[in-house]
């Protein structure tokens, strides 16, 4: 009994120190790296205190150097909480908070030089993932697939554009408003299908291929359709037209349906 005690204490202080590893990566270019450049290193940190994700992939857009955390694309365990990284262009990818597992949310921005980055989410009034200056405490960079988001940068992070933790609504948003919570919620959810819908138009290849998934296997209400599924797939970026991804979902005639007629704003802050 007594060993293995010891074995399991054993494997667990390995995994524990195992993830604490991971909660930190220090990303160079070693074809360049000198202690100079190394004192340049941009810093993007999970911000503390809010609903914040942690790094699941990261991409080094001009130093074509890819990293991404194990284990299944909807599980963040062991995802940094830090990274240190050269400055340039970065695409940094994270895991939804709640299901439904619809859509994988991505953010790009161009790190300055020896610059502190927070990675957080805004509720705006939907979940989105940002890129906030450390220094001023503003966003820089928002949800890559978000067509509406632009207009949020340069918003202050505060207790008020949090989004709450139950149901991740906005905190403006009463939770007894059953009938305003329920719409929300849908739409919320047409939202996601719009974003990876324009993020597939654009061929960004994960994109692409969850819609074919979901086509596939006919999940969240999508309908089960194996050739649009294998459309997304393999068809190329020539077939790929603006809108009709999204037309294709306000006609279906499952339960699942895109429909219009409740528009929540993003609030003016």
């Amino acid at each position: 009994m007594r060993l293995l005690f010891n074995a399991v204490f054993t494997l667990f202080i390995t995994l524990s120190l195992l993830v604490l590893h991971a909660c930190t990566w220090k990303i160079t270019d070693t074809a360049s790296d000198t202690s100079a450049v190394s004192q340049q290193l941009a810093k993007l940190e999970k911000l503390k205190g809010r609903r914040s994700p942690g790094v699941k992939t990261f991409y080094h857009v001009d130093l074509d150097i890819y990293k991404e955390v194990s284990g299944s694309r909807w599980n963040d365990l062991g995802a940094p909480y830090l990274v240190e990284f050269p400055p340039g262009k970065v695409q940094i990818g994270v895991v939804f908070p709640k299901i439904p597992y619809i859509y994988y949310p991505e953010v790009e921005f161009e790190a300055k030089p020896g610059h502190n980055y927070w990675l957080t989410w805004v509720c705006a009034p939907y979940p989105y993932v940002v890129i906030v200056d450390a220094l001023t405490s503003r966003v820089v960079a928002l949800d890559t697939y978000c067509a509406v988001c632009q207009k949020l940068i340069g918003l202050k992070i505060s207790p008020d554009n949090e989004c709450l933790l139950k149901r991740i609504q906005p905190p403006w948003m009463k939770p007894d408003e059953t009938t305003h919570w329920m719409g929300w919620y849908q739409e919320r959810t047409n939202q996601m299908f719009r974003d990876l819908c324009r993020a597939a138009e654009q061929d960004i290849k994960i994109a692409r291929k969850r819609l074919g998934t979901l086509y596939t296997l006919g999940m969240y209400g999508v309908p089960q359709d194996t050739v649009l599924g294998n459309f997304w797939y393999t068809s190329d970026l020539d077939d790929l037209k603006l809108g009709e991804c999204e037309k294709e979902l306000t006609n279906s005639p499952q339960k699942y349906q895109l429909k219009s007629g409740y528009q929540p704003l993003i609030k003016d802050w």
